[in-house]
């Protein structure tokens, strides 16, 4: 890579590091990790659910039991605001990552990068 690439590259990074997207992603991923609370019930959540998921390919007979004990796992995170905070800011942030993208591949007149076809960031 040659030195005006990087030097352009990391200029680069340097306003992306500047924008209020990054910047709200960097402070809700900060409280994100103070709220021990958060990260526990998510966890829980995301356990009760492969273990639903694990009843279901099995056919076990615990199905019902597990599948309320998810709907209200799935209530309570969807509840939390640390868990909203975080999980929106990251959406935020990755949109504004994709926007940046398509304007390169625009640019470049490449299909340098495709935006999810389900939209809001995140996995599909």
């Amino acid at each position: 890579m040659s030195k005006k690439l990087k030097d352009s590259l990391d200029s680069l990074l340097d306003s992306i590091v500047d924008t209020k997207e990054y910047k709200s992603y960097k402070n809700a991923e900060k409280e994100w990790d103070k709220s021990k609370d958060s990260q526990k019930l998510l966890s829980e959540f995301v356990k009760a659910r492969n273990t639903l998921g694990i009843y279901q390919q099995g056919g076990f007979s615990e199905i019902k039991e597990q599948e309320k004990k998810v709907e209200e796992l799935h209530k309570k995170v969807k509840g939390d605001e640390n868990i909203k905070k975080w999980i929106d800011e990251q959406n935020n942030f990755q949109n504004f990552i994709w926007e940046q993208a398509e304007y390169l591949s625009k640019k470049l007149k490449f299909p340098f990068s495709k935006r999810p076809s389900c939209g809001s960031g995140g996995c599909c």
